[in-house]
């Protein structure tokens, strides 16, 4: 019997008046994303926040409100550092492995980054060598899930991804599609060029979300658009079968070329299908 995953590690926690929506449905069943307002200043001065005085420097300096040391100091903007650049580095693992971002499928260099991103800290990257079972850690499948969830809640948009992924597999868990597309939706409201693939298949398939072709359409323009090899799949099928747009063959043998051209195994299959093997083109593309 499948175990199924708590709701609190599925779903994202309830966001608060300065965070954004998760998903508002327009007219026709549109999913939209709403941006928070910031807070203005004058919100701080009701609250009671005052600008800092020249005495409370003065406090300050004389130790009645404590004091850093410079090594101190130097740690924690050295820590900072150090994660940014994990995180940085799990980025461009993740784009290396799935073909994101204009860069070429390379697994193992992607694999590379992704381990050395854990091994300095990228929890993100954890989970992530726990999916895939990889820097010597043993596929599992919920812990990838638990270190998702942590990192999702911090705003790691390619966590957010990863989480609704296995969330709308569940894989060796209860599947659950509705806490899925709320993850691709805020990932999406980060930038994720992946986010944007997966909430459009999501709305073409009428999955976990009201169906909606044209919207659909629109976030697999962007995903394609901005580098993702499986968003410009997932556009050439759409001019392939006709889906939310008239079936147009030269389009969608251009995006998958430019899959291919990102060496998308699933993109060059698909060539060899809607043209004849004998193409020099796609006889290069298989050889690369």
């Amino acid at each position: 019997m499948p175990t199924q995953v708590a709701c609190e590690t599925a779903q994202p926690r309830s966001v608060s008046p300065t965070r954004s929506k998760i998903l508002s449905t327009g007219t026709g069943g549109m999913a939209t994303v709403v941006g928070a307002e910031p807070k203005s200043a004058s919100d701080d001065e009701e609250k009671g926040f005052m600008i800092e005085t020249k005495e409370d420097c003065r406090s300050c300096r004389s130790g009645a409100f404590g004091r850093r040391s410079v090594p101190e100091v130097k740690r924690r903007s050295s820590r900072a550092l150090s994660f940014q650049e994990a995180e940085k580095r799990f980025n461009d693992g993740c784009s290396f492995y799935h073909g994101w971002d204009f860069k070429k499928v390379d697994k193992e260099r992607g694999e590379a980054l992704i381990i050395e991103a854990m091994r300095r800290g990228s929890l993100a990257a954890k989970g992530k060598c726990f999916e895939l079972g990889i820097g010597g850690l043993k596929r599992d499948v919920m812990k990838a899930v638990r270190c998702y969830s942590k990192s999702a809640e911090k705003g790691n948009s390619v966590s957010q991804n990863s989480l609704g992924l296995l969330l709308l597999s569940g894989q060796g868990f209860q599947a659950n599609v509705t806490a899925a597309v709320k993850w691709f939706i805020l990932s999406a409201k980060n930038g994720q060029t992946d986010a944007f693939n997966n909430l459009g298949k999501c709305l073409c398939k009428g999955n976990g979300i009201k169906k909606n072709l044209k919207q659909g359409l629109m976030y697999y323009r962007l995903s394609a658009g901005q580098g993702n090899s499986n968003g410009q799949i997932s556009l050439g099928d759409c001019y392939l079968t006709g889906c939310g747009v008239n079936m147009n063959l030269t389009e969608a043998i251009k995006w998958y070329r430019k899959s291919a051209a990102q060496q998308n195994k699933s993109a060059k299959e698909r060539l060899l299908k809607v043209q004849p093997p004998s193409f020099c083109c796609n006889l290069c593309l298989l050889h690369k």
